[in-house]
């Protein structure tokens, strides 16, 4: 049983070899520089290219948006509630009692306290 498994000299994997799916990535790479396309330009043709696998176009979408859509971020309120005056306090109350403008949160910075 001499001669099989173990390591034999020039076996496995060449160094620098690449598999399909790297060859295919480094190949679309190669031709979004050739087209000069925006990484936004080049998701959204994945994306709208109905021969190509749903889940590859969702991811897409998905990749997409951050370049469409700004991310939210949270807003520092400078003043703790302790901090408020009696004016601010009452203009901070009645705002969340009356909502938000048209149905959307809109962030408010309290100004005057403590960066």
């Amino acid at each position: 049983m001499a001669g099989k498994g173990g390591a034999r000299p020039g076996a496995g994997r060449k160094p620098g070899g690449t598999n399909r799916r790297t060859r295919e990535r480094s190949a679309a790479a190669e031709a979004v520089r050739r087209e000069g396309l925006s990484p936004r330009e080049f998701f959204l043709q994945i994306m709208r290219d109905e021969t190509k696998p749903l889940e590859l176009r969702m991811q897409a979408g998905r990749d997409c948006i951050r370049f469409c859509h700004p991310a939210l971020t949270a807003i520092r309120i400078f003043k703790s509630p302790w901090e408020l005056s009696e004016d601010e306090w009452c203009v901070f109350m009645a705002e969340l009692e009356r909502g938000p403008p048209s149905g959307q949160w809109q962030p408010r910075v309290i100004a005057g306290g403590k960066p």
